[in-house]
């Protein structure tokens, strides 16, 4: 059965705080090949160091513990939103960080790994946030939607 996804567009980006990437691209990094349930390949897809001290990983705990987020992991630089959503959620073998320069997460639903839908629709696994423009700018996994009443949960990474 295929899995469906509902896409968000946005303006602005309202997400971009816990989206961009503020970091170098590391000199240690190196490529890791993902494919969707379809089996194409994810471009632009890569294992990362930590980068971030202790300091900036408490400070951004913090900061999510006085939001209504309910926090997986702590903030790392090993993965993004998008690697969790769609890899590391799915049972990917390790952490990794999709779409550092290009736009990766099309992938799943432009090969029909993943139907787009719309916001009503209950069977939704995932949510990608993209601009007008249709850059990928924040994704996550839909733990519990119900649209009969008002309630919907979301799990991602920050």
């Amino acid at each position: 059965m295929k899995k469906l996804v509902f896409l968000i567009f946005t303006v602005t980006a309202t997400v971009t705080a816990v989206t961009a990437q503020g970091f170098p691209f590391p000199s240690d990094a190196y490529p890791s090949n993902v494919y969707t349930p379809e089996s194409s390949i994810v471009n632009d897809t890569w294992v990362f160091p930590e980068l971030l001290t202790n300091y900036e990983i408490i400070t951004a705990r913090n900061l999510a513990n006085n939001t209504n987020i309910i926090l997986v992991a702590d903030a790392t630089t090993t993965y993004n939103c998008h690697g969790y959503a769609w890899y590391m959620s799915e049972g990917g073998s390790q952490p990794v960080w999709m779409g550092w320069s290009t736009k990766t997460i099309k992938t799943y639903w432009e090969d029909g790994s993943y139907i787009v839908t719309n916001s009503t629709d209950t069977a939704a696994t995932k949510i990608a946030y993209l601009t007008a423009n249709g850059d990928e700018i924040h994704s996550a996994v839909i733990i519990k939607n119900d649209i009969g009443k008002n309630e919907n949960s979301i799990k991602m990474k920050t």
